[in-house]
């Protein structure tokens, strides 16, 4: 030791003490979190003061013995130091995971036993404890959290896509459905203008020679017609449109032009028209089909019609109006007082007995679009039989759901010849 330098070393142990006259001191484990345990403060307060011999510079605590046994004891309890640490020096092996401590040059560890603990400015490390601790293993060696993790990602994922396709379902299929609906309803509109052009409509007893206003519209009574003595002078074809469908009652925008066919590609867009189904006016039943949801949405609000509410027809020469028969809980108390829309409405009897204005069934009940519905009858015979001019809706039941379907059952009231200018006093209802 240097002259100069204080001899602030701890006095040897006395004789017969059971520890090593030079083993190495205890080393205090630091805590892995930055919150320092109470025990290893208070055994770094004990240890705060130090000095330093000539030997291989490992540093001495300065107190006494008791008070160092005190405080290793203590921390022994709390777990931060471990026995290994007094055992005397380790071998090689046990001790190649502690780091050497590196000191300045000339400084020692205090010990005056005449005995080099190695060069100076470098000691041997002091085992902390018997074996390397145990590797933390990572989050990607954890299985079970790697397979929580790639659960939740897939969920994550599928959710995604559901929202992605249910967008893609309700928005933009409508989207696309309108423009099928334009395109039909165009390419309609261009054969009937081909056809014979409809008759002016009759004079309304004006002269307009000497009046500057324009001829007031023909009055309904003046165009109605007797549908059993109307024609169909128009021929369809499978995925043309050939007639408009107008229902007030759910806005008076509410127009689609219906197309022949019922595939799915006829029904992208517009109602399609059971092509084994009677045509409009005649007598059977005119039936239609349309979604409910997405890819135009045609029939989305069948579920709010009442009870002879209007469903207007428009063919290249005539206006058929249909009303929405009387529902199941009217038919027993029908009273179509104090409405006048239900002059001409009133519950069927006899074959048609059971037909009413709003139905649910299932998707195999083929027989509500037959020429006498829930009458399992087809052909020419049963067209025959008919007795009544039936109109029918058919969608998908309930909302979003295709396990069902809701059916809508109307009945012909009047008919009207079209002319230019008129338009049935029916569409104005709302």
């Amino acid at each position: 030791m240097n002259a100069d330098q204080p001899d602030r070393r701890l006095s040897r142990r006395p004789a017969g003490d059971d520890m090593p006259p030079y083993a190495p001191r205890p080393r205090i484990a630091q805590p892995q979190n930055t919150a320092e345990p109470a025990a290893a403060r208070q055994a770094s307060a004990v240890f705060d003061e130090s000095s330093t011999d000539d030997r291989a510079g490992v540093v001495r605590p300065d107190h006494d013995a008791a008070e160092e046994a005190a405080a290793f004891a203590e921390a022994q309890e709390q777990g931060i130091i471990t026995d290994r640490a007094w055992s005397g020096v380790a071998d090689e092996e046990s001790t190649a995971h502690i780091p050497t401590v590196h000191l300045p040059a000339g400084i020692s560890d205090g010990a005056d036993d005449g005995a080099d603990d190695g060069a100076d400015g470098e000691v041997a490390p002091i085992p902390l404890e018997s074996a390397a601790p145990a590797p933390r293993r990572g989050f990607r060696q954890d299985p079970i959290r790697m397979l929580a993790l790639g659960l939740g990602q897939t969920l994550i994922t599928l959710g995604v896509i559901t929202l992605l396709f249910v967008v893609y379902e309700v928005y933009v299929t409508d989207l696309f459905g309108h423009q099928k609906q334009v395109a039909a309803k165009s390419a309609m509109e261009e054969r009937w203008s081909a056809a014979q052009p409809l008759p002016p409509a009759p004079s309304s007893g004006v002269d307009s020679s000497t009046s500057s206003a324009p001829p007031p519209p023909p009055a309904g009574a003046q165009q109605v017609t007797d549908p059993a003595q109307r024609t169909r002078q128009y021929q369809t074809a499978i995925g043309q449109g050939f007639a408009n469908i107008y229902i007030p009652a759910l806005g008076a925008d509410y127009s689609y032009t219906v197309v022949e066919g019922t595939t799915v590609d006829d029904l992208y867009g517009n109602p399609g028209h059971y092509d084994n189904s009677q045509y409009p006016g005649e007598l059977g039943n005119f039936a239609l089909a349309g979604h409910r949801v997405s890819k135009g949405s045609p029939f989305n609000a069948l579920g709010t019609l009442n009870s002879c509410d209007a469903i207007v027809i428009e063919t290249q020469d005539d206006w058929f109006v249909y009303r929405v028969l009387p529902m199941a809980e009217e038919v027993a108390g029908w009273n179509p007082a104090g409405n006048p829309n239900c002059v001409d409405v009133k519950p069927l009897d006899g074959q048609y007995a059971g037909v009413v204005g709003r139905e649910i069934t299932s998707p195999s009940d083929y027989a509500q679009v037959l020429p006498i519905p829930q009458v399992n009858a087809a052909g020419a015979g049963a067209v025959a039989a008919a007795t009544q001019r039936i109109i029918t809706l058919t969608t998908c039941h309930p909302q979003f759901s295709d396990a069902q379907r809701m059916i809508i059952h109307g009945v012909l009231v009047k008919s009207y010849a079209k002319a230019a200018g008129f338009l049935p006093v029916e569409l104005s209802e709302g």
